[in-house]
């Protein structure tokens, strides 16, 4: 049986290692500011989703993501066990809120369920802040820096409002963006393990 470090050796090439430390450095750095007005709970996180969508964003930083109301999304999943299970494209709906949030409606038809996913800019601290609130209310967040000019964002997380959850759990990915499509990795580990990775691509079909 393969162990973890194995694992980890066999199927991430450099170039994703790179990310992870990246990822890790940022993880740790970020985790003093995550008490800052960027914060948002699931209450708030609600109200934003009920909002209408507004005719554009304030926010600069957030230039970098395409412009869609309705995107066609491909996901590929990579467990270190078992076989990966079959997804079939499926469509997400976004809008613009307040002029500083992209808020995402990504439904999950297996279990007949929604995913509100929140995206804003902090400029205290120059990062991406990413809230994802689940079928259950439980809000997950995770905080993005963008590398350099390049539009690409990596991101480390989850966190919850109570903060780390679990020490032993950590989502890092990257997103890679264009003017009609947003591709991205993610890596998750638990206590250490790396337990799968996530490749998926977003398609802007409607403006």
């Amino acid at each position: 049986m393969s162990t973890p470090r194995q694992i980890v050796t066999r199927i991430m090439p450099t170039r994703l290692l790179t990310v992870l430390i990246t990822c890790l450095t940022l993880f740790i750095a970020a985790l003093p500011t995550l008490a800052d007005d960027t914060k948002l709970d699931v209450d708030a996180i609600r109200a934003i989703v009920l909002k209408p969508h507004s005719p554009k964003l304030t926010v600069k930083a957030l230039d970098i993501y395409p412009v869609g109301r309705r995107f066609r999304v491909e996901v590929k999943h990579m467990p270190t066990e078992g076989d990966a299970p079959e997804t079939k494209p499926f469509d997400i709906t976004e809008k613009w809120v307040d002029g500083k949030y992209i808020v995402s409606t990504i439904p999950l038809p297996d279990v007949n369920k929604t995913l509100y996913m929140v995206v804003t800019f902090d400029k205290k601290t120059n990062t991406y802040r990413k809230f994802v609130m689940d079928p259950d209310g439980n809000v997950h967040r995770s905080v993005g820096i963008r590398h350099g000019d390049k539009r690409v964002i990596s991101w480390s997380g989850p966190l919850t409002d109570e903060g780390p959850a679990g020490l032993g759990t950590l989502l890092v990915g990257q997103e890679h963006f264009t003017d009609t499509t947003v591709v991205w990795t993610e890596t998750l580990f638990i206590d250490g393990e790396l337990v799968f990775r996530q490749e998926g691509k977003a398609t802007v079909i409607k403006k």
